[in-house]
């Protein structure tokens, strides 16, 4: 039996921007097409967050490919949550690490 999908809450209106991302909310989607396996892709050309070091931008381009099950990650939301990053202090790698235990988590729900 399919999961109920918790309400959308970002969509259609003015949101604003987390202070971190730990504070983010990433919502998702039921996958209309659950039984066929395909790669749901996400760019964003501009990511940013601060360099630990010495505080000054730290420019990224991210690329998000996934094999969605029954759930799809809600766009907005995601957007609102890569853009918490851009006041935090945190090394590439460190930021690397930090979404990728969230998406896992957030997947696993």
């Amino acid at each position: 039996m399919a999961r109920k999908a918790p309400p959308v809450t970002l969509l259609g209106q003015a949101a604003k921007l987390p202070d971190s991302p730990d504070a983010a909310i990433l919502e998702r989607v039921p996958n209309p097409h659950a039984d066929t396996y395909y790669v749901a892709r996400f760019t964003a050309p501009e990511f940013t967050s601060l360099c630990p070091v010495t505080g000054q931008p730290d420019f990224a381009h991210l690329v998000i490919d996934y094999v969605p099950r029954d759930w799809l990650v809600e766009s907005k939301s995601l957007k609102l949550y890569l853009a918490a990053f851009r006041r935090r202090r945190r090394s590439r790698s460190g930021r690397g690490h930090e979404r990728h235990r969230s998406a896992c988590h957030f997947a696993q729900r």
